[in-house]
């Protein structure tokens, strides 16, 4: 994502229709109520309901909008503000409620242009999370009127967050459930820069850096980039917005009927595509537009952009048939705008136009992935030529937490989960901050894995780097916990097994669950034991040799030349079972462990 702001509700709650996505806090204790006399149409205001009153940390909440009785129907822009409240006694042994200052504001709406329906909907779906303290809390759907002749509806929801019953973390990998060859997901969006700077880092030392991730994929739209991509052996997106962009081409502001300027464009593009093939590397992917959806990107309407793709699809068809073609790589995925993927797959059926990888970009929770990838996979299910579809996710995490190795961990995690078939770290800026940093991570420091002013390693990198050393088998993960995750891998021809585990949070107050354009500082959740349950070993081994070594969240812009050793040894394998005990599993941390024969 390079150089604009996305607007959403602060505080990392988004309502989506049809299958919108919250995180939350602890566990609840509900009851149902609906506070306030207003009405809709001289009705009722609409009414929450649960799927179920009490929740663990872990478990997932559906709120239901009934809509049944009121009929509020139209076009509403949603608002949310949770309110943690305590029951204090005075000194006469009476309660008095006192709010706390609100965990979100409603400045901005969470979801705009909502079409509310008769009926009950399903708008809201939670994950439990352990943000919150225990307590009373009351949450608050505000629903604003596009039509500015209907009212204002409020709508609350008091709940009872209790103390997590879990004690500790449990990870247990399972030698004998693998999922086919290990894949990389390291994957670039542009991330270098021809212009010559000082750095500590001489070219050859860099070119190794970029090498060691074994990066599959990188998108970018220049030719110093792209050497650098062919030397990697990484598959290269060329995108073709931004070679138009470059050459001051808005295709918006070409009229419908205007055939001269069409004819004009098309030769335009020809020649773009002429001059990028002639360099002689390699161009595996066509991107059409980056970001047609954000208005600092797309200067015209969805239609127009329709237009654009039936203009541009046939050239490259014609001029380059050999390359394979992405769109739409909007900046919001499936579920956040609806109505835009309805009209261009819509589009692409009406026209018959055939794409060869479907395209979005993921900036919030890494946890949504599998099921906008499964959403995505359903809507195209039914076009013949779309059958074999690819599935790129080419710009992911969100500036606010992309330098916690944690973070990185947790997309890695949820990338392999869906079984997506290309993805590139997005681009920030640096420092990080309450604003927007001073410095592109898209032109300098490899997308924030490196430092962009030495271009030495941060302690993310290693993460990717852990992903990068993994061969053989991978292994398949379920955690009992959605942001505690871990990757691994049996490699039965070296006799080796990795392991890659970690845990990342929105912060103690929140701040790296609110979208922001640089990394921002907030504090780490308290330490919690973990204990690392690795079965089914193979007959043979019956001791191994472990190392374990870790690399911390506390300090991520500052350089790492190597992970820490935390410890080598030895351990005897009893009923096929290895077991590894932590008393201070950290939060932000990923911790490698590599067992040896």
């Amino acid at each position: 994502m390079n150089m604009k702001t996305i607007v959403f509700t602060p505080l990392l709650l988004w309502i989506v229709v049809s299958g919108c996505v919250f995180p939350w806090m602890l566990g609840f204790f509900c009851t149902e109520v609906v506070a306030g006399t207003e009405s809709c149409g001289g009705q009722n205001v609409p009414v929450l309901k649960l799927n179920q009153e009490q929740f663990q940390v872990g478990d997932r909440l559906l709120l239901r909008l009934d809509n049944s009785v009121s009929h509020c129907n139209g076009s509403w822009d949603v608002y949310l503000a949770l309110l943690p409240h305590v029951d204090r006694i005075n000194k006469n042994g009476i309660a008095k409620r006192v709010y706390l200052p609100k965990w979100t504001t409603t400045r901005q709406p969470a979801k705009r242009n909502v079409q509310l329906k008769p009926g009950i909907m399903e708008i809201i779906d939670v994950v439990v999370e352990e943000n919150l303290p225990a307590g009373n809390h009351r949450l608050e759907l505000y629903l604003d009127p596009v039509d500015e002749t209907l009212p204002l509806i409020t709508v609350t929801r008091d709940f009872f967050i209790q103390l997590s019953l879990q004690q500790d973390f449990e990870i247990v990998v399972d030698l004998a459930e693998t999922g086919g060859p290990v894949k990389s997901f390291s994957g670039f969006l542009h991330g270098l820069s021809p212009k010559k700077h000082e750095t500590q880092v001489s070219q050859e030392k860099l070119k190794q850096l970029i090498l060691d991730l074994k990066p599959g994929y990188w998108r970018l739209n220049n030719d110093y980039v792209r050497k650098a991509a062919q030397q990697s052996g990484a598959a290269v997106t060329l995108v073709l917005g931004d070679l138009l962009a470059q050459d001051g081409i808005h295709p918006w502001e070409i009229r419908a009927n205007d055939i001269d300027q069409w004819q004009k464009f098309e030769q335009h593009v020809r020649e773009i595509i002429r001059r990028s093939k002639a360099s002689g590397m390699r161009i595996d992917y066509w991107d059409l537009w980056n970001e047609p959806d954000a208005k600092q990107s797309w200067g015209g309407t969805v239609e127009q952009f329709l237009e654009y793709v039936g203009h541009v699809v046939p050239l490259l068809r014609e001029e380059d048939p050999q390359a394979k073609i992405v769109a739409p790589s909007t900046a919001e995925n499936f579920f956040r705008i609806p109505l835009f993927w309805e009209q261009f797959l819509n589009y692409l059926i009406s026209r018959e136009i055939r794409i060869d990888a479907v395209s979005w970009h993921e900036f919030h929770r890494p946890e949504d992935i599998p099921d906008t990838a499964a959403q995505v996979r359903e809507a195209i299910g039914s076009i013949p030529w779309l059958q074999d579809v690819e599935l790129h996710v080419n710009e992911y995490g969100g500036g606010q937490n992309h330098l916690i190795p944690g973070w990185q961990l947790g997309w890695l995690y949820y990338l392999d989960k869906a079984e997506i078939d290309w993805a590139n770290h997005a681009c920030w800026y640096w420092p990080r901050g309450e604003g927007r940093g001073n410095v592109s991570e898209c032109v300098r420091g490899l997308n924030g894995l490196l430092h962009p002013a030495t271009l030495e390693p941060l302690p993310v990198y290693w993460v990717n780097y852990w992903q990068a050393q993994m061969a053989g088998d991978r292994l398949l993960i379920d955690t009992e916990m959605p942001r505690t995750v871990a990757l691994g891998a049996y490699d039965r021809k070296n006799s080796e097994i990795r392991v890659v585990f970690g845990r990342f949070s929105c912060g103690v107050k929140m701040k790296w669950c609110r979208f922001n354009g640089s990394q921002v500082i907030d504090q780490f959740l308290p330490t919690k034991p973990l204990n690392l349950v690795i079965k089914n070993m193979p007959q043979d081994f019956s001791r191994v040799n472990v190392t374990l070594s870790r690399v911390s969240g506390q300090d991520p812009e500052i350089e790492l030349l190597q992970p820490e050793l935390i410890s080598q040894e030895e351990l005897e394998v009893i009923d096929g079972i290895v077991e590894l005990q932590f008393q201070h599993f950290r939060d932000g941390d990923v911790y490698h462990v590599l067992l040896r024969k």
